[in-house]
């Protein structure tokens, strides 16, 4: 199984006249945000596992991330790989070419990044995965193969995800949506038994899949995503 995690940079520097794109570094509250973010992981990854690589934009602010996320996790930053990719060609096509020449030794993936590509490159490998990641939010997939080469697109599963509390508004839109194709595939299911019983039910089943989509998204969270980080 390998797993591949997105992470967008935290907040940095806005945009300022003679400073490069590249160049725009975190800002307090970005700091703040990017350790919080990482807490979220420790107990998940390993850092000290050599299954393990840290792949990095270079871009200050999201290098940055990586370096916060590195320290809390216990990864060694000097074996932080910079990707001139992930900042410069962020296109879908291009991201996972990147994955598949992923040395097969690691087991997990941990990409810093930018939206908006780290939001595509998740729904690039999760159909329904339709959401913009906030600044430090985290997406785990997981896939049933055993080397990089194999994963291709819509293969992944959901595995974590994680939104920083500044974000409840994103959270409920895709606790929503998600929400919203569970109703249509059992109301057309229902429609095949019987339509006008399938009528009558509709209503109650709105409120009933809120629930059974809140409780799906909190069991993902409570999964331990590296079972066993050392081997």
């Amino acid at each position: 199984m390998k797993r591949l995690i997105l992470i967008r940079h935290a907040t940095s520097e806005d945009r300022k006249e003679g400073v490069p794109d590249i160049s725009r570094t975190l800002v307090k509250e970005g700091i703040k945000e990017a350790v919080n973010a990482a807490k979220s992981l420790k107990g998940r990854v390993s850092g000290c596992s050599p299954s393990v690589v840290f792949i990095s934009s270079p871009a200050d602010r999201a290098l940055e991330t990586a370096n916060l996320f590195a320290r809390k996790l216990h990864y060694p930053k000097d074996k932080i790989l910079l990707k001139e990719s992930v900042y410069s060609e962020p296109s879908s096509k291009l991201f996972l070419t990147m994955i598949k020449k992923v040395e097969d030794s690691y087991d997990t993936a941990v990409v810093f990044g930018h939206n908006p590509s780290i939001s595509e490159w998740a729904s690039l490998f999760v159909k329904e995965f339709k959401i913009d990641l906030p600044k430090s939010g985290i997406v785990a997939l997981e896939f049933s193969h055993n080397s990089w080469k194999e994963i291709e697109k819509q293969t992944g599963l959901l595995a974590y995800f994680n939104y920083s509390k500044e974000s409840p508004k994103k959270t409920k839109e895709f606790q929503k949506g998600l929400s919203l194709k569970l109703v249509r595939h059992i109301t057309e299911w229902l429609k095949g038994i019987n339509p006008e019983a399938s009528k009558r039910v509709s209503k109650s089943l709105e409120k009933h899949t809120d629930k059974i989509i809140k409780s799906f998204l909190k069991s993902l969270n409570r999964k331990t995503i590296e079972k066993s980080t050392d081997k």
